[in-house]
């Protein structure tokens, strides 16, 4: 996210299935320099998945924007997550102090 980027902020074009918690969804979403926006996205993807590194563009009225995204293999799923955790517990323990 941009560093300007201090209020969350919901893609809500579809609710999590897997929660007990019922979420309505949206078919909009306001986006701005100071928003930390996090969702779900849906798109159709010809011919199969590949993984690797991939951006999705995002069209304004006047500019574009790309947002980078990486499919990953199971291994490099692996290593993610675990990573992922070390560096979770150390910022934890940053934003405690």
């Amino acid at each position: 996210f941009p560093v300007q980027a201090d209020k969350p902020c919901v893609i809500g074009f579809f609710s999590d299935p897997t929660t007990r918690v019922r979420a309505i969804s949206f078919d909009e979403v306001d986006v701005s320099s100071n928003r930390a926006c996090m969702g779900r996205l849906f798109f159709k993807v010809p011919g199969q998945i590949q993984t690797g590194q991939h951006y999705l563009l995002v069209k304004f009225d006047d500019s574009v924007i790309e947002v980078p995204f990486r499919i990953l293999t199971k291994d490099e799923e692996k290593e993610f997550r675990k990573n992922w955790k070390v560096l979770k517990k150390e910022q934890d323990a940053e934003y405690k102090q």
